[in-house]
């Protein structure tokens, strides 16, 4: 954001309780009324995110992850703007597969 009028904020622990998230996101927004985009790292922050943002009728932007039904509702309906997905499958059983085909291959005469 260097060069730019805005500023980013120091990470917050927002917490993985769902009410406790709530909450501080509900505080972070109250104290910085001039914000203009939150971006979680926790699969409640989205939704909570978006509650919060529907109720208050804000304007900011929401970005997060994971793919619930929460978040791509939010997504859908123009609350929430950007998500990306875990891909557990990408991400887990892909480069084990990759790797232990790299060993099998790698132990032949």
């Amino acid at each position: 954001m260097e060069g730019t009028k805005y500023t980013v904020s120091q990470a917050n622990d927002v917490t993985p309780e769902n009410t406790s998230n709530y909450s501080a996101w509900e505080n972070l927004a109250t104290a910085n009324k001039d914000m203009i985009a939150a971006v979680g790292l926790c699969s409640l922050d989205v939704p909570n995110l978006a509650q919060l943002k529907t109720r208050n009728k804000a304007d900011w932007a929401i970005g997060g992850y994971d793919l619930n039904v929460e978040t791509l509702d939010a997504i859908k309906s123009g609350v929430a703007q950007v998500t990306v997905g875990q891909q557990p499958y990408l991400q887990g059983y892909l480069p084990v597969l990759a790797l232990s085909s790299n060993c099998a291959t790698a132990s032949r005469p």
